[in-house]
């Protein structure tokens, strides 16, 4: 079955496939992508909030001479897990090719949290 053969609009359809997607491209990025989720917990290890964006983790990306392809798709998967949280809000996105987009704000809640699921990581939430 091609995405040609599904029917245009069913949400649990299309949730699959973005899971399937998100998983894939997560898998693809491998290394890279632990490597920038580690980035993302030393930020917030040193802020009192311990809140990240996606736009904080680029700048560290950045600061080590990586460019925004370094992750590809995989960026969708930064913060998924249960170690992080999404705090409910979204701010505008400071990267120039984003246009200003909204973000989410994500709170780091550590290693204690593996086996409590919010609702966002049972949805997929995505950064």
């Amino acid at each position: 079955m091609t995405t040609d053969d599904l029917p245009l609009f069913n949400t649990m359809t299309g949730r699959d496939l973005k899971q399937i997607g998100q998983e894939r491209a997560a898998e693809s990025a491998g290394s890279r992508l632990e490597w920038a989720r580690d980035l993302a917990r030393e930020i917030a290890r040193g802020r009192a909030d311990r809140e990240v964006t996606a736009d904080d983790v680029g700048r560290e990306l950045k600061r080590h001479g990586l460019d925004s392809t370094f992750l590809g798709a995989g960026a969708g998967s930064l913060f998924k897990g249960l170690e992080w949280e999404w705090t409910g809000r979204r701010v505008n996105s400071m990267r120039m090719k984003n246009h200003a987009r909204e973000i989410r704000v994500w709170r780091w809640v550590g290693a204690q949290n593996k086996t409590k699921r919010t609702k966002d990581q049972e949805a997929g939430a995505t950064t």
